[in-house]
């Protein structure tokens, strides 16, 4: 879900020619992201320590 929000923020700065609009858009988009990869790896870690009993 932040992966894709992440991704409507990107589409929104690439889109956009009206730097009051690309500014915000950009700093949402370097958020969610970080956001994004951290849930995914925290994601991942678990799936694997339930799958070998670690």
């Amino acid at each position: 879900m932040t992966l894709a929000a992440s991704l409507l923020f990107l589409f929104a700065f690439l889109m956009s020619d009206d730097p009051a609009t690309r500014l915000p858009a950009f700093n949402w988009f370097k958020r969610l992201i970080i956001v994004a990869f951290i849930l995914l790896s925290i994601g991942l870690f678990m799936t694997f320590g339930h799958f070998w009993g670690a």
